[in-house]
């Protein structure tokens, strides 16, 4: 029987039974291991903004007091200083600034908690049977269609993929990716291209391919990688350069719309021959890997808060295998990390698994070997997704050049490996859009509402739920009251969460950007309103509903076993 589908706009569910679970999974920002951390991390938010209520409701009393008195005495005076010292104009001018600067820290602590709202390369779930996996035939294993390189080929090195969960501006997959006309390195030049099926690619609008040209004579760039900022919307590429004059040095460019990028600019370099960085962001930290052709190729890892700066330059261990590893990325899963490399003779693509992000160990060695793809391999790329029936590793691989192949040179192919995967099981609900009291705790009433839709998904590990509220006749509301949406009862204790952005549908010139904050206590997901990245205004009350009609978001949950 089909599980039942949810609308999240128009043309697109929002939940489409199974086939999107994976969806959820890989935008969650914090494995397992993370979210316990999370979640002393939103009472402890909780906690400030108790505090500044009670703080707030205390001194603004004070100021109502002393401004209402027939005679000002030297108490006004003293209720003009700040904690910390400062002099404002007047008593309410100092209210009003402390509960902005509380609201600011109330909104640093919640943006810990729901940091990347897209995790585009962490898979959640703890059964993933990587041991001896095999590709055993490349019989259904497809050409990837690339455009036209703006050297006029179609031969290309070194990609890597983002598939989001969500389109991120326009497109779920995006691939960072070198062209290699002749075997030259002067073509080697960072290229963006995009697609909505993983499997024809084509030029993002508004770039200009490549982003960077060709360098300097005896120097040339190689080896790019994405990763998607914490904020959960600013994509970085990072590249490598190296040749005649410099030390070896990683670039990084950024952008927020995919159009527009900055200015390249240095953020680390070796003394050493480094290759193949690859960034994830673990445990609240930004981790680049790269082999160290110079210290034997080992695999080593630096870690930054920033991108920029980075420190604790560290050896890994990888222990199972002799080969010696050449090109690789990673992929975050609710066990660690998994990563995927190929050797240095070309032969094997393999595949390894760390709980640390330090010590990796073999689970396979022969993911795909030359002798089944019949030509040497090169730096694969792997993405996983889930449908109704199985969960799939999608492996991108290199053939090496063979221009007796019909003149065709450095092929791209795509073939999907099928992995085990846990039973699911899809309820619907029904919840509730409610506005709390003035103090902010208890609820004090409905949200008028004309229909409600929501559906949870369960398995060992996650429970994923979706909602879609339409709104009704708000004017007769209190106003400046926050919102909630109850969610139902869960069957296990929650250890952690992860929110979506929650959208809305209609007009509302004071709503921007929404968000939910879960309150696992309760069940309730709190609504922000995020105007921009750093607004203070983060609360989202009942007199913005005016001109709403929908609000459709999802929520994650992490299950205790």
């Amino acid at each position: 029987m089909p599980l039942p589908k949810i609308p999240i706009g128009v043309g697109f569910p929002i939940y489409k039974g199974v086939e999107y679970i994976n969806d959820a999974i890989d935008a969650a920002e914090k494995a397992k291991v993370d979210s316990e951390s999370a979640k002393n991390t939103a009472e402890q938010s909780l906690n400030v903004a108790n505090q500044a209520n009670e703080t707030a409701d205390y001194v603004q009393t004070q100021v109502d007091q002393v401004i209402g008195a027939s005679t000002i005495d030297p108490a006004v005076e003293q209720l003009k200083i700040g904690t910390d010292g400062t002099v404002y104009d007047s008593p309410d001018h100092r209210v009003r600034t402390e509960n902005q600067n509380v609201t600011a820290l109330l909104a640093q602590n919640t943006q810990s908690v729901i940091s990347n709202p897209i995790n585009t390369r962490f898979i959640g779930r703890n059964s993933i049977d990587l041991v001896s996996v095999a590709i055993d035939s490349v019989d259904t294993a497809t050409n990837v269609n690339m455009p036209v390189s703006p050297y006029g080929n179609t031969e290309y090195v070194h990609p890597q993929i983002i598939n989001f969960p969500r389109k991120w501006n326009g497109y779920n997959y995006w691939m960072a990716i070198t062209p290699y006309k002749d075997n030259s390195e002067a073509y080697e030049n960072p290229c963006i291209y995009v697609s909505n099926d993983g499997k024809n690619w084509l030029n993002p609008p508004g770039v200009t391919n490549p982003l960077q040209p060709y360098p300097a004579q005896g120097r040339h760039y190689s080896d790019p990688c994405w990763i998607l900022d914490k904020n959960g919307y600013t994509l970085h590429l990072i590249y490598r350069e190296n040749g005649t004059g410099i030390s070896d040095r990683y670039w990084l460019q950024s952008s927020d719309d995919g159009r527009t990028w900055s200015e390249k600019e240095i953020i680390y370099q070796s003394s050493n021959a480094i290759v193949s960085p690859d960034v994830v962001y673990l445990n609240g930290r930004y981790f680049m890997y790269f082999i160290d052709i110079t210290d034997g190729y080992k695999l080593k890892r630096v870690q930054s808060d920033d991108l920029k700066t980075w420190t604790n330059l560290t050896t890994c261990e990888v222990q199972g295998t002799s080969k010696t590893l050449w090109h690789f990325e990673m992929y975050q899963s609710a066990e660690g990390l998994i990563m995927i490399a190929d050797d240095l003779q070309f032969n094997n693509i393999m595949l390894f698994k760390s709980s640390d992000g330090f010590g990796f160990s073999l689970s396979s060695e022969n993911l795909l070997t030359r002798a089944v793809a019949g030509r040497g391999l090169y730096k694969p790329a792997v993405i996983f997704e889930e449908t109704a029936t199985d969960l799939n590793l999608v492996l991108y691989y290199n053939l090496m050049g063979d221009a007796s192949v019909g003149g065709v040179d450095w092929e791209l192919k795509r073939v999907v490996k099928s992995l085990k995967k846990n039973r699911l099981t899809s309820k619907s609900f029904s919840s509730k859009l409610q506005y709390l009291n003035s103090g902010s705790t208890a609820v004090e009433g409905d949200v008028p509402t004309t229909n409600v839709v929501g559906n949870y998904i369960t398995d060992e590990m996650l429970t994923h739920y979706t909602f879609r509220i339409d709104i009704g006749d708000v004017s007769a509301l209190p106003t400046t009251r926050l919102l909630v949406v109850t969610l139902p009862e869960t069957t296990k204790p929650i250890q952690g969460y992860f929110t979506f952005p929650i959208e809305h549908y209609g007009s509302s010139t004071s709503v921007m950007n929404l968000y939910g904050v879960v309150d696992g206590a309760t069940n309730r997901l709190f609504i922000r309103n995020q105007k921009y990245p750093n607004s203070t205004d983060m609360n989202m009350y009942t007199h913005k509903l005016q001109g709403i009609t929908s609000i459709r978001g999802s929520v994650t949950y992490f299950n205790n076993k």
